[in-house]
């Protein structure tokens, strides 16, 4: 019997919390092992595929082990906020980082994002999601489809739901970032008049209800997704404006840090969006899934913090109303 057959012997859905993500882990860490490259692994990804499709009690047994861990782990936290930085102050984010680094985390979990934190943890796990052909995304589609709840409405999946959740999540943050005091008076006047996060909430909410009533495909859905797309576009438009009062008025590291946050939020919502409008939605999902795991990389990154952090400073350092002549750093001995 091969490593594999062991490995999917030992699923079992009625196991615990910290069991069941500890099998996941063992998946992904078999999908990893001995193999020399992403099309290797990619290859393996199949090969599961192979086994469980060819075994329909067996497939079965999986299915209902992914239902469970669906209903137990909300995505829509992964989706919606994984790979964002919870603090501004560097000191705190580097505790957070070496704190990633030197503890172990815990797979009895309810958070979604440490579940993601724990199973797609290496550099390379990106590279080989996006080496996933259609025929393969079809596949895993299949396998990993759960009916949603009849509450959001009939005929919508378990991972649509999500993807809607998160939207709105993500809506919410960027709605009060736009409107707060030290961004909203920074903007110029024509954004500040244009008021474009006012309305984002409710661009949201009515591309929500016009998906869950009409579905996917409808005509309706499309305008409604055109219209929340410029709302961003406008949304951006405006956070980039108070880039010029700042380079008339000073930088503010804390406010370039919001604006930073909000324009990776602003991106996470056309993929979200993508994810539920795309005709080919296993591919959406596989590169919504494959952007998650690099934002995790940065996240863990400590360099790439020090290096975040250090631009920022150079930037506070030679910023515009320093006096002409002035020493950056100290004006005497």
């Amino acid at each position: 019997m091969t490593e594999l057959h062991i490995l999917l012997q030992d699923l079992r859905p009625e196991d615990s919390l910290a069991k069941r993500h500890v099998w996941l882990i063992r998946l992904f860490e078999w999908l990893r092992a001995e193999a020399s490259s992403a099309e290797a692994v990619a290859q393996r990804v199949k090969v599961v595929l192979d086994a469980l499709e060819a075994d329909p009690e067996l497939a079965q047994r999986f299915r209902q082990w992914w239902a469970v861990l669906d209903e137990q782990v909300d995505a829509s936290t992964l989706l919606a906020d994984f790979g964002f930085a919870a603090r501004s102050a560097f000191l705190s984010e580097l505790g957070d980082r070496l704190r990633l680094r030197l503890l172990p985390m815990t797979p009895e979990t309810n958070d979604s994002a440490e579940l993601f934190s724990l199973v797609m943890n290496h550099p390379g796990d990106a590279k080989w999601i996006e080496l996933l052909d259609g025929p393969t995304l079809q596949r895993l589609a299949q396998l990993l489809h759960v009916p949603g709840r009849k509450s959001m409405g009939s005929g919508l999946s378990r991972w649509q739901e999500e993807l809607l959740q998160a939207l709105q999540y993500c809506g919410s943050q960027i709605r009060a970032a736009g409107l707060s005091a030290e961004v909203r008076q920074r903007m110029d006047a024509q954004a500040r008049q244009a008021e474009p996060f006012h309305g984002l909430a409710s661009e949201v909410e009515q591309f929500c209800r016009v998906y869950v009533e009409a579905g996917q495909a409808d005509v309706a859905v499309q305008d409604a997704a055109l219209a929340l797309k410029t709302r961003l576009d406008a949304c951006r438009g405006a956070a980039q404006s108070v880039y010029a009062h700042l380079e008339d008025n000073g930088i503010s590291v804390e406010l370039v840090f919001i604006l930073r946050q909000m324009r990776l939020r602003l991106l996470r919502m056309r993929e979200l969006l993508d994810g539920l409008i795309s005709s080919e939605a296993p591919a959406a999902a596989a590169r919504l899934m494959a952007q998650l795991a690099l934002r995790g990389q940065e996240r863990r990154s400590i360099g790439a913090l020090v290096s975040s952090s250090t631009s920022l400073l150079a930037a506070k350092m030679a910023e515009r109303s320093a006096e002409t002549g002035e020493h950056y750093i100290t004006r005497n001995a």
